[in-house]
């Protein structure tokens, strides 16, 4: 019996596995959308809470999805779990973007986002222009009005997606992580299930996004945003170069 369930066990590592790598490999054509306006900063997406079941290419087809419209596009990978830990690489990993005058708009989903208020709520964090969240509940709602990112003193930009035909492995997935109900990011943001009006409602929200940097940029300043291509981050990221 006991060797039994060791290979079943073995089974479903190697299974998940390959599961994860066949994901982080595909790369599907795209029906690009003309004229996006590009953000005046980089995305930086956030790796949230992660697991056997769910490790590689976190956020699907997002980042491929918007480097390909033309965005500047990172990943910070994020330890697997501990909050503790989680809020620390983020706080280290932003503080060195301050000391090289680098800023990003970040994208996150729930279960990064108490540490991102956290963050907020303690330090100055002059290397994020904007936060936005990927969620399958309306905190608005929730909470009766969309708590500020101080000292940003702006709300996080929230995009709600249904949570609904949650696959098995994101299950198994949420039972590891401890939390529940949650987006499926497995169906939710994969090209190939049929969910490019998701994507195109996340790509509607970075315009927006990019509308704010541009109207910024030129009250400030007077000119319109410009990229300086010796802004580049360090650290555990991809660049848009990787998704092509």
């Amino acid at each position: 019996m006991g060797l039994i369930v060791l290979v079943l066990s073995a089974l479903l590592i190697l299974f998940v596995v390959q599961d994860n790598r066949r994901r982080h490999r595909r790369r599907p054509a795209i029906a690009l959308r003309p004229n996006c306006l590009i953000t005046g900063s980089p995305l930086l997406f956030v790796s949230g809470k992660r697991s056997l079941f769910y490790f590689l290419s976190f956020w699907g087809d997002l980042p491929h999805f918007l480097a390909q419209h033309g965005y500047e596009v990172f990943h910070l990978n994020l330890p697997w779990k501990s909050e503790a830990t989680r809020l620390k690489t983020l706080s280290s990993f932003l503080h060195e973007q301050i000391q090289k005058d680098r800023k990003f708009h970040l994208v996150i989903e729930s279960s990064s986002r108490t540490i991102v208020e956290k963050l907020f709520l303690a330090e100055h964090m002059e290397s994020v222009s904007s936060c936005m969240e990927i969620s399958s509940m309306d905190v608005r709602t929730a909470l009766g009005k969309c708590p500020l990112l101080r000292p940003l003193q702006q709300p996080i930009d929230q995009i709600v997606l249904p949570v609904k035909g949650r696959s098995p492995l994101w299950r198994l997935h949420e039972w590891r992580t401890q939390q529940t109900p949650t987006l499926d990011l497995r169906q939710q943001l994969n090209l190939h299930r049929g969910t490019r009006r998701n994507f195109d409602i996340i790509l509607d929200q970075v315009i927006l996004i990019a509308e704010k940097d541009f109207s910024s940029q030129e009250t400030t300043t007077g000119e319109a945003p410009h990229d300086s291509s010796a802004n580049r981050p360090s650290g555990n990221i991809l660049f848009p170069a990787e998704f092509s």
